[in-house]
């Protein structure tokens, strides 16, 4: 892709991503904002996208674990997320008053800083 150009890619995220692992492209911020049966397998590719010192960005974390019925134990994002080597994370949370109701006020993401990539 040429400077200053920007290139669409249409199709199944996980199609498309293998692809883009396939061409050695890489990335400074991946933003996740998926299904949450899919985040891992958006978070293992995403891993493979993101240069050294770049940010690894997943939405609605703690939306996640608030309605999980286990309470997110397990093997969950945030527990296989504590598994990788090679990247610093971190949980924020984050307290919406613009929402309608109670239950989905609280929320947060997972934001991860890749040391090797």
């Amino acid at each position: 892709m040429q400077e200053g150009k920007v290139e669409i890619l249409l199709g199944a995220a996980l199609s498309v991503l293998p692809q883009l692992v396939d061409a050695g492209r890489k990335f400074d911020l991946v933003l996740i904002d998926a299904a949450w049966e899919e985040q891992w397998g958006y978070f293992e590719y995403a891993l493979r996208l993101v240069r050294a010192g770049g940010c690894v960005y997943v939405d609605n974390v703690v939306r996640e674990l608030l309605e999980l019925e286990d309470g997110g134990e397990g093997d969950g994002l945030l527990t296989r997320v504590g598994r990788v080597e090679g990247m610093d994370a971190t949980l924020v949370s984050t307290v919406s008053g613009h929402k309608g109701r109670e239950d989905e006020m609280f929320d947060g993401f997972l934001l991860a800083v890749v040391r090797e990539g």
